[in-house]
This record gives structure tokens, C-alpha cells and sequence, in this order.
């Protein structure tokens, strides 16, 4: 990513981190009964994407079509990457009980050390304390809304015993590789990933395989080749599972 890219992507998503403050903000304010609750974020629309150029934050945006409560759930899951203190005012204590308020979701990270927003975060920034609003926005949270069945998001659900909306909300590793850099995400070599990637001055005609080996990589390749079409045009997705 060249500097100016680099600037014109973090001037954007600062000012999505505002927008995501001012909402916040309007929540705290409805908790303290300071303020009549609203239907947000309608009543504060995020920032206009830029006309031309768009940076890969403002890309993945337009791409993905979002709209605005989609939008607050993706700076939710990108704050604690890229301004982690934007969610310390979730570990306001409720002084009565001597512990945080519940409706805040979340959890305090470990090595993190900062807030970790989970899809009850999300909830009380959707919804506040409006019910009705409440379980609309639970539609967003269904895997097969496209934000998790697409791996836009995650939800970490490593308790399952307990409510849903308690997982951890997250970006999945290739949904943060694009909104910082805009490139695609490569795993790093690992027990769970055993593989790395490989560069060579050499063409694909120059690969030496045996018969079988030759036959399976062709197989691969010709799938991602031609996925699209055998899905889309030919309705094979009708009939085979993803992957």
C-alpha cells in the first residue's frame, strides 16, 4: 500500500471511528435516561463514501453494499485492531452490583488487556434499550445473513451453552487483511495450516508431478476455474455442497 493510500484509508476509517463514537455516545446517554431513545444509527447516518478512489476500508464498504447497521457492526468488530480505547467505556461499572453492566456485553481480553465486543455489544448499540428494535436486529445475527455466512464476520462461539449473542464479535482474518491493505489475506504457516506460500521463476507447464498427483492438481485448478459458472450458469449449486 503506497503512503498516500495508506493516508486517505486511515482518514476514513477515522471518521467511522467518530460516527461510531457519536452513536455510542447517544446510547450512553438513553442508559442514563438522559436522552429518549432513538432508532439508531438512522438518526446518525455514517460518513458519505468518497465519490472516486475509494480506500480499501471505503471498498470493502461499497462492495459489500452495507447499509448503516451493517456498517456499525464492522467498525465494532475493527476497533479493538485499530483503536481499542474507543471501547473502554464499556467497562463503566454499574456501582449497585459492583460489577459491569450486562446489557454492555463483551469481554475483558486477556493479553489484549482491552474490551472485546461481543453480538450483545452489538445489540445495545443497535437496539439500546428498545425491544421491538431488539428483535429486529437479531436478524443480523443469523448464519445466513451475509455478513457471517459470506465470512465477513465471526461470532467465537466457544461456550455454547450459553446465549448466543455472548460470542465474541470479530473480523475474519481475510475481512481484516482487506480493510487495512486491501490485498488478499495469506495464512501464516502454522500446526492448524501447515502449508506456506511458494514463488518460482518457473511457468506452470514446468511442473513435474505423477500422473495421479498431475491429475488431482488439474482437478483443483479447472474448480477454480470455472466454479462460478458450474454454479451460477449450470444451478450445480442446487445439488453440491460449498466446498
Amino acid at each position: 500500500m503506497s503512503d498516500d493510500s495508506a493516508v486517505e484509508n486511515a482518514a476514513f476509517i477515522e471518521a467511522e471511528t467518530a460516527w461510531f463514537q457519536r452513536v455510542l455516545e447517544r446510547r450512553f446517554e438513553e442508559h442514563a435516561g438522559k436522552a429518549v431513545p432513538a432508532d439508531l444509527p438512522a438518526l446518525l447516518p455514517p460518513p458519505p463514501l468518497p465519490a472516486e478512489g475509494l480506500p480499501p476500508y471505503a471498498s470493502t464498504v461499497a462492495e459489500l453494499g452495507l447499509d448503516d447497521g451493517e456498517r456499525l457492526l464492522l467498525i465494532l468488530a475493527f476497533l479493538p485492531h485499530f483503536r481499542p480505547q474507543a471501547l473502554d467505556p464499556f467497562f463503566l461499572e454499574n456501582r449497585p452490583v459492583g460489577r459491569r453492566f450486562t446489557e454492555f456485553g463483551g469481554l475483558a481480553g486477556s493479553s489484549h488487556g482491552g474490551f472485546l465486543p461481543t453480538g450483545e455489544t452489538a445489540m445495545f448499540l443497535l437496539a439500546g434499550g428498545d425491544a421491538a428494535a431488539r428483535l429486529r436486529s437479531r436478524e443480523l445475527f443469523r448464519p445466513e445473513h451475509r455478513l457471517f455466512s459470506e465470512g465477513i464476520l465471526e461470532l467465537d462461539h466457544r461456550h455454547p451453552e450459553e446465549p448466543p449473542l455472548s460470542a465474541v464479535l470479530r473480523l475474519s482474518p481475510e475481512t481484516l487483511e482487506g480493510v487495512v491493505s486491501g490485498r488478499p489475506y495469506e495464512p501464516p504457516p502454522s500446526s492448524e495450516f501447515p502449508a506456506q506460500r511458494l514463488t518460482t521463476a518457473l511457468e506452470w507447464e514446468d511442473l513435474v508431478l505423477s500422473p495421479p498427483s498431475r491429475k488431482a492438481v488439474d482437478e483443483i485448478h479447472a474448480w477454480i476455474r470455472h466454479e462460478a459458472k458450474l454454479m451460477g450458469e449450470w444451478h450445480l449449486d442446487r445439488r453440491l455442497k460449498p466446498g
